[in-house]
């Protein structure tokens, strides 16, 4: 899949000659593997798909492999550097040969975790939650999800009558806006406990 941005730099030839290239690369190496996405961030379709992959403007153009296993959980693979036939090529190469790396999506990081339960993003979830001395209740949650909107209220309320319990922490995560490596939700709202070192 490539996500670009029409709009950035209208009618550009950077544009026309990545389209084309991206197209090329399609017809190329088309197989029962890949399926090749042209994605205009700008259209209504565009936008879901980047709604989705949480992909920011500030990123594009994105070419971006997606697999989904057989429990549904999606492994991203994300090229980065140039972006050209030939290394579209090469990025498609290394994937089916099991060489390129997963990517792994992130919110920024908190400037202050203050409060009864800490925010979780996908960059700091190793040191937060996994190579934690104590206790990690985690609460995962999606922006979509209804239910998850009452659920945080019992949960912030949990965290709050056991702050005594200094050994205990009570984190949340976005998961559609953070992959995990550790741990992949299958549902929303799902609590997680994670024992400490």
């Amino acid at each position: 899949m490539c996500i670009r941005d029409s709009f950035r730099n209208p009618g550009a030839d950077e544009s026309k000659k990545l389209d084309a290239e991206f197209k090329e690369v399609a017809s190329e190496l088309k197989a029962k593997d890949l399926v090749f996405m042209l994605v205009d961030i700008n259209s209504e379709w565009g936008t879901r798909i980047a709604d989705h992959f949480v992909i920011e403007d500030s990123n594009l153009p994105v070419f971006e492999i997606t697999k989904t296993d057989d429990d549904g959980i999606a492994h991203r693979f994300r090229h980065t550097g140039k972006l050209n036939k030939q290394e579209m090529k090469q990025f498609i190469e290394n994937w089916r040969q099991g060489k390129a790396e997963r990517f792994y999506k992130s919110e920024p990081e908190p400037d202050s975790n203050d409060g009864p339960v800490y925010k979780v993003v996908g960059s700091n979830f190793q040191k937060l939650v996994i190579d934690n001395d104590d206790d990690v209740l985690l609460y995962y949650h999606a922006p979509w999800c209804k239910r998850c909107k009452t659920v945080v209220k019992t949960f912030e309320k949990l965290a709050d009558s056991l702050s005594e319990f200094k050994k205990l922490k009570f984190m949340e995560v976005d998961g559609h806006k953070n992959d995990l490596k550790e741990y992949d939700a299958q549902d929303y709202p799902e609590v997680k406990m994670y024992r400490g070192k």
